[in-house]
């Protein structure tokens, strides 16, 4: 059992037939699972690190030890990746049903991707009791123009998302980088320059309207851009979704189900 717990922390391939993981565990008594556990929770972020570099290895090890966190942080990587798959230890070397959980929670983050999107390409900027601006009112049509700039900068970012095929392993830095705000997209002096080529008269009220429309923004992606994991997303550099909630009802032997005994 000691082989398998530092195999997965150093990615060292475990070694353990599927036929025989039983056999294996049953000469090891359940209370060591609580002693190794604290010891690699004594890691820290390098334990973290660890996981995020090979998490379906973590995960197995984590169903060898019953062990809550571990799991938890494991499927977060798993399901936010989905259908990706960028890690050395094979899909297939979980267990059918954590498959199924992970499908389950992908399409959750799609749909609250598709959610999302809907709404960040419906943002406008209301004129006090008048409403949304609206291009045939004169007044307020350098207003609209840079709500029409800013919709479509999304669409465009969302089309080419879509057409990507590792648009799973890149949503996550988006949806993140659109909470920071600021200059973190769509920069000012950028903005600016642009609307001076095409609609000068937009320039003076553009630092304020953008500024609004980001915050609106950052209300709409606050639940995408949530991190559930331990890990420092930044620092270490994941580009997928982390706000996959992970309940009591989805780790195995909390559920009524077991571990890999």
């Amino acid at each position: 059992m000691y082989d398998q717990i530092l195999g997965s922390f150093y990615s060292i391939p475990l070694r353990i037939p599927s036929d025989t993981i039983s056999a294996t565990l049953s000469a090891s008594p359940r209370s060591y699972s609580a002693q190794i556990s604290t010891a690699l929770h004594q890691h820290r972020q390098s334990l973290y690190t660890a996981i995020s570099a090979d998490p379906a290895r973590f995960l197995l090890l984590a169903m060898l030890l019953c062990n809550d966190a571990i799991f938890s942080e494991a499927l977060i990587h798993i399901a936010g990746a989905h259908p990706c798959w960028p890690w050395p230890a094979k899909r297939t070397c979980l267990p059918e049903e954590i498959i199924q959980l992970v499908v389950r929670k992908s399409a959750e983050l799609g749909q609250m991707c598709l959610e999302a999107e809907r709404d960040l390409l419906l943002l406008t900027i209301h004129i006090d009791r008048f409403g949304p601006v609206e291009p045939q009112v004169h007044s307020t049509f350098p207003t609209w123009f840079i709500v029409a700039t800013f919709r479509d900068q999304f669409a465009r970012t969302f089309h080419a998302l879509e057409a990507d095929r590792q648009a799973s392993l890149k949503r996550g830095a988006l949806f993140r980088k659109i909470r920071k705000g600021g200059e973190e997209y769509m920069a000012l002096g950028e903005m600016r320059r642009l609307m001076a080529r095409v609609m000068p008269s937009a320039v003076g009220g553009l630092e304020e309207d953008l500024g609004m429309l980001k915050e609106c923004a950052r209300g709409v992606v606050e639940d995408l851009a949530r991190n559930e994991l331990c890990l420092d997303v930044e620092g270490g550099r994941v580009g997928y979704l982390t706000c996959v909630k992970v309940g009591r009802e989805d780790v195995p032997w909390r559920a009524g189900g077991k571990g890999l005994d």
